[in-house]
């Protein structure tokens, strides 16, 4: 029997096994092939101007070694908007629990109120008067709120002359994007990827809820092999996808790829694979590139994983929310009873394209918190046509010009640029006069009237709360609601909406 005459080490062969050290990352950076995934550079939209500045500079520095694959510019344009509108729905989002969360406050107030047999007199000093205390922290809060949202939208353009994380990586990365493959094979590959989600092999298996674009993940990695193989350099992926699917992970501990990619790499390139997320990037870009880093865009980078949670992408993000509006519109979501809906969760948290995708990062408790918090909370929203997903409802309520002439008549129009929510209202004309004009369904009636009463003028500029029911719904208490808007001096209407195609679909 032939014995072996060559000495390996414990890893040769075993590459995967090995625990990437500083000295290796570092290696690469200076002399390797150094990729940055589309979740990397549409946080550029995400970061603050001292974390972007940081990153740019450090891709500069890169040269010749920084190469981005045309999978990845491809969902880098493809996503652009969602990134860039991240900081506006943010800033929605938090203000919407702000309002929620005086609104909870006053009712279990008045909850306690009632309890003890306050006078409804006491009651209202006493709701007031908590109100009115915390009524300018929160306005300061909500203000803050906002000038962050504007400096986001202010900062960046949709026009890509305009924009500035364009400029930058027009200039940065000219002549370093890889070509689009071949017909022939990015076929190939598609069909590749697509076995390996079904079969749960690496990389990108996580985005099976992608439909036809589940495969994304597998052409990045076959661009990036092709490109390695061609320099003959090992290569660093950067990335912020911290998934099973790319990552091994012990322990709690992200150890580096998975062993099955490394030697996959290692037999189409004989070069070795690394990955390497944004904050230890900016750590290393010291001693790698002699790039000075704000010790800060490392806590950047931190924020913003933390933000993103299992989001490592927009698509993902999309297309669980696509599926669930799907499931919504096809359930009639707004006519469903609590019980019904509690159900509807339990089957989304295991469904595939939503729970099974959102598992990977998300405890069951959080997944059910996620989907009432965000997606079907602006579902009525995105049947108005507005909020970051109105793109994904099937249909949308028709506009409110049609509601106000159906309530007021031909000779009323919306007045361009007075339409806004919480609830829902504009200001309308009709050559003459000028009225406030507010609409919802009837379990808001209460703020609604609210809402009028804070914009009723005189006799001919009464506001008009329009009660909207849908289909063929039968709305009781029609009696008792006009009386309590009589008593509020403020018009009522009650109008059967129609739903109609959403000329703006992309689910």
């Amino acid at each position: 029997m032939a014995t072996p005459t060559q000495e390996n080490g414990i890893f040769d062969g075993f590459e995967g096994y090995q625990t990437p050290t500083a000295d290796q990352y570092i290696e690469v950076l200076r002399n390797g092939l150094v990729s940055f995934d589309a979740n990397v550079l549409l946080d550029l939209y995400r970061y603050n101007g001292t974390a972007r500045a940081d990153l740019f500079a450090i891709m500069r520095s890169l040269g010749e070694r920084v190469w981005v694959s045309h999978q990845c510019l491809e969902e880098f344009w493809r996503n652009r908007t969602s990134a860039m509108n991240d900081a506006v729905g943010t800033a929605r989002s938090a203000k919407d629990e702000i309002e929620d969360a005086q609104v909870k406050l006053s009712e279990r107030i008045r909850t306690w109120a009632n309890r003890v047999g306050l006078a409804d007199e006491e009651k209202a000093t006493l709701v007031g008067n908590v109100m009115e205390a915390l009524g300018p922290a929160l306005e300061a809060v909500r203000e803050r709120i906002d000038e962050h949202a504007d400096s986001a939208e202010e900062t960046f353009s949709l026009d890509t002359n305009k924009d500035p994380v364009v400029i930058e990586l027009a200039s940065i990365l000219s002549g370093r994007i890889g070509p689009r493959p071949s017909d022939e094979w990015l076929e190939a590959a598609r069909q590749e990827g697509t076995r390996r989600v079904q079969a749960k092999e690496p990389p990108g298996y996580r985005d099976s809820g992608k439909g036809e674009r589940a495969s994304g993940d597998y052409l990045v990695w076959g661009q990036l092999i092709v490109e390695a193989a061609t320099r003959d350099h090992d290569a660093i992926l950067v990335t912020s996808d911290k998934k099973d699917d790319w990552w091994r992970k012990e322990g709690g501990a992200w150890l580096g790829p998975r062993i099955e990619l490394v030697d996959e790499f290692r037999r189409e390139t004989g070069r070795r694979i690394f990955l390497l997320d944004p904050k230890l990037l900016f750590q290393y870009a010291k001693a790698s590139l002699d790039v000075p880093v704000d010790p800060k865009s490392v806590s950047e980078a931190e924020r913003v994983d933390r933000l993103r949670g299992t989001f490592n992408s927009p698509d993902t993000r999309d297309a669980i929310v696509a599926a669930m509006y799907r499931k919504a519109h096809e359930l009639d979501w707004t006519a469903l009873s609590n019980a019904e809906k509690t159900r509807q969760y339990r089957e989304w948290v295991e469904d595939p394209e939503v729970g099974g995708v959102l598992s990977a990062d998300m405890s069951e408790d959080q997944i059910r918190v996620w989907m009432k918090d965000r997606p079907m909370k602006e579902y009525i929203r995105a049947l108005e046509g507005i909020g970051p997903y109105a793109q994904f409802a099937v249909e949308r309520y028709e506009d409110p010009q049609v509601l106000i002439r159906t309530s007021l008549g031909d000779d009323w129009d919306v007045i361009e640029g007075s339409t806004g929510e919480k609830p829902m209202h504009c200001r309308v004309a009709n050559g003459k006069s000028q009225r406030y004009v507010c609409w919802g369904r009837p379990g808001t009636f209460r703020d609604l009237i609210h809402a009028a009463l804070g914009n009723s003028g005189a006799e001919d500029d009464r506001a008009l709360v329009i009660v909207t029911t849908f289909g063929n719904e039968e709305l009781r208490d029609i009696d008792e609601l006009t009386r309590t808007a009589s008593r509020a001096n403020v018009d009522i209407d009650f109008v059967s909406r129609q739903l109609v195609p959403n000329p703006d679909y992309q689910g």
